[in-house]
């Protein structure tokens, strides 16, 4: 149990810090003091959790773009190897 707690604090504590850092953060980009960015803080808290949604979707749809290209450039490549195995030089 006492290993629990100790996870559980951890957890916790590093979750206090992260939301105190970000506070810090967002009042020294937008110039407005800790106590009105604590009380925007859900709003905020919303922006960047759809914010990381909004990223996510990106950096999936980039890799799809990609393994696209790199499949085609792959088929490219191995029929240029079999044209030159067969005596066809491209």
């Amino acid at each position: 149990m006492s290993v629990l707690r100790g996870i559980l604090g951890a957890t916790l504590g590093a979750a206090t810090a992260g939301v105190l850092l970000r506070v810090r953060t967002v009042s020294k980009d937008r110039g407005m003091p800790l106590a009105d960015v604590v009380a925007d803080l859900p709003g905020i808290l919303v922006e960047d959790v759809t914010r990381v949604a909004d990223s996510a979707r990106s950096a999936i749809q980039d890799g799809r773009v990609a393994a696209q290209a790199a499949r085609r450039d792959f088929d490219e490549q191995v029929v240029v190897a079999s044209r030159r195995r067969e005596g066809n030089d491209v």
